[in-house]
């Protein structure tokens, strides 16, 4: 309704944009359709509401061994990378387990790089909360190695409306997540508490 649809297919003029229009049928959806189009080497997902930092630009040519890689997330464009960043890699089970036990670290999408041959899964079209977490678990269970990238790539934009502060039932919304995050928990002898 704000025009962004039209000025979509005005920047698909130029060959390196590709633009999908579909009925509204929710954030995973959108991804799932934009992943299966997907032909560059590198994937990332960027909320309507954030924006990608200059130092996302690096990002590739930083992943080395890396099937996935995570830059830090600000609340303000303002914020500086050290020079060059550090990056730490590590099998993908252990960065799952590590995300999973230190509060610091998140499995949203926010920040986060990956290559596209890694990205075999779809998102889960019935969650609508907490969804990337659990894509992002069954995706990381698959990496032979997850990095960390010392640099701010990825400004995230808190609004009281969105998704998240305005859902009905979000108790119960994230319950329906955790459990359908049970499985590759479970395979992975991941621990089903932390992901609480």
């Amino acid at each position: 309704t704000d025009g962004s649809g039209a000025l979509c297919d005005e920047w698909a003029s130029e060959h390196r944009v590709q633009v999908l229009h579909q009925p509204n049928r929710g954030v995973s959806a959108a991804r799932n359709a934009a992943m299966a189009q997907a032909s560059a080497p590198f994937v990332t997902f960027l909320d309507a509401d954030d924006v990608l930092l200059p130092a996302m630009g690096a990002m590739p040519d930083a992943m080395g061994r890396a099937d996935a890689l995570q830059g830090l997330t600000a609340r303000c464009g303002c914020a500086d990378a050290p020079e060059p960043p550090a990056m730490t890699l590590q099998p993908g089970r252990d960065a799952l387990a590590a995300a999973l036990e230190d509060p610091t670290r998140h499995l949203h999408l926010h920040g986060w790089i990956f290559r596209r041959e890694l990205l075999t899964e779809r998102f889960d079209e019935a969650l609508t909360l907490g969804e990337d977490g659990e894509w992002m678990l069954r995706t990381l269970s698959h990496a032979r190695m997850a990095g960390q990238y010392a640099a701010p790539v990825y400004r995230y934009t808190l609004r009281m409306d969105s998704a998240v502060h305005a859902a009905n039932d979000a108790e119960g919304k994230y319950l329906q997540t955790l459990q359908a995050a049970q499985p590759t928990l479970s395979a992975m002898k991941l621990p089903a508490q932390a992901a609480l």
